[in-house]
């Protein structure tokens, strides 16, 4: 769901203010002024670099980094027999290394997302 909404609305913006690969329209080029233009690329870079700075953070959660100090979240599996399949439980939290990873990878979820309200509140604040 993240994927779809974060790329999925930077793509669109992209397309819309000629960010990256993409070509300013005429209607653009007409519509939206240089301020408006400089605000909204700032967001829409804010938007990329945090959902990838999200990603990596997110990576790095999932590869055992122990020998570095990573100490992530440890799992154990027990058996539920009336449901009849495993049930895993928190054992313990994540801690050091780990635990930044994991805060840092949420706050990077969470500025990205007040990039995107950013953005959002930037087209209304522009318009006619």
């Amino acid at each position: 769901g993240a994927l779809m909404l974060f790329l999925g609305y930077a793509a669109a913006e992209a397309q819309a203010l000629g960010f990256w690969i993409f070509q300013r329209s005429d209607v653009g080029l007409r519509t939206v002024s240089a301020t408006e233009h400089r605000v909204r690329t700032a967001l829409l870079g804010g938007i990329v670099f945090f959902y990838g700075m999200f990603c990596l953070f997110m990576v790095m959660c999932n590869i055992d980094f122990t020998t570095w100090g990573f100490h992530g979240d440890v799992w154990f599996a027990q058996k539920d027999r009336a449901r009849h399949k495993y049930v895993y439980f928190l054992e313990d939290t994540a801690s050091g290394l780990g635990l930044f990873v994991k805060v840092a990878s949420y706050l990077c979820e969470v500025l990205c997302g007040f990039c995107l309200l950013g953005s959002h509140l930037a087209i209304w604040y522009f318009c006619e």
